[in-house]
């Protein structure tokens, strides 16, 4: 007997094994399997099939679908997956042979074949995003408007500013002008004791 077909073998007698390990359920108080063997034996078996089979076979699917509660029913399933992957790998001579993939059926989104989905949805996305765009293209628009309108408001600001500036300073240059003839005047008085001339 092939290793391959022990480890079957093996993972079947472990069903077996659960189906008289059972406890009654705490509110019906029917038979149940215990959950925590249950979840060792269907992780067991799941890793089994992948790793000799592939996720994408038959088998695994049927596992992972059929094969979840812990209870009669489910391991029973589970007992007769198993005998039919024995059966197989036993007529194969121990070869497991790979599958291939099958063609994908025809997947409709939302009532439309895969095709005109992707082709609708990418023209719903390029609609929104040039939309975005000139929704945006727009506001910047509108900030650039105010904002020149900001800056020739302190642009003439500045310029009134500027002439008051300079104002300012020849009014300063004058007084400054003021200021030294009343210090010589007053150094005038002040040395020799004359009037300045008016």
């Amino acid at each position: 007997m092939s290793d391959l077909i022990k480890e079957v073998q093996g993972h079947i007698d472990r069903a077996g094994e659960l189906l008289h390990y059972t406890v009654p359920h705490p509110t019906t108080g029917k038979q149940i399997i215990k959950e925590a063997a249950f979840v060792g034996f269907r992780s067991g078996v799941l890793s089994f099939i992948e790793k000799n089979f592939g996720t994408i076979h038959s088998y695994y699917s049927e596992f992972n679908t059929k094969v979840v509660h812990a209870n009669e029913d489910d391991t029973k399933r589970a007992m007769e997956i198993l005998k039919a992957i024995k059966k197989e790998i036993e007529h194969s001579g121990g070869v497991i042979p790979m599958p291939t993939r099958q063609p994908t059926a025809d997947v409709r989104i939302l009532g439309l074949n895969r095709e005109a989905f992707w082709t609708l949805l990418a023209t719903v996305i390029g609609g929104v995003f040039y939309l975005g765009f000139s929704i945006g293209g727009a506001k910047f628009d509108r900030d650039k408007i105010e904002m020149y309108d900001t800056n020739k408001a302190l642009r003439h600001r500045d310029s009134v500013l500027s002439i008051q500036l300079t104002d300012a300073h020849q009014k300063t240059k004058k007084l400054e002008d003021s200021l030294k003839r009343v210090n010589s005047d007053l150094k005038a008085v002040l040395t020799y004791g004359v009037q300045p001339i008016k």
